[in-house]
């Protein structure tokens, strides 16, 4: 030791200083961590909202394009289309969270 000051091999190997030095830097990473993981739960959510959004749209299409059909079995098939199309849209927007 010179001058009352500890070498830098000393102070590299003291555990207690290191993790006095990178306690702020260490709860920093884990706020920063569990911001990402909050963030990507939310954007798969969205994701699934926005499917369910083009599902209610496809069956919504299904229901409008009936009226330009003359055949009964055409305008028969696009409209169960669009109810099985809801059916599965409603039973899969039930299952994501609404926060």
């Amino acid at each position: 030791m010179l001058l009352g000051v500890a070498s830098v091999g000393s102070l590299l190997q003291d555990e207690e200083h290191l993790a006095d030095l990178f306690a702020e830097s260490n709860a920093g990473d884990a706020a920063a961590l569990e911001g990402a993981t909050l963030s990507d739960e939310a954007g798969n959510n969205a994701d699934g909202y926005v499917s369910m959004t083009l599902f209610f749209a496809m069956a919504l299409f299904f229901a409008g394009i009936t009226a330009s059909f003359s055949s009964r079995l055409a305008r028969i098939m696009l409209l169960s289309a669009a109810g099985i199309t809801i059916v599965v849209a409603s039973v899969l927007l039930a299952t994501y969270p609404i926060d």
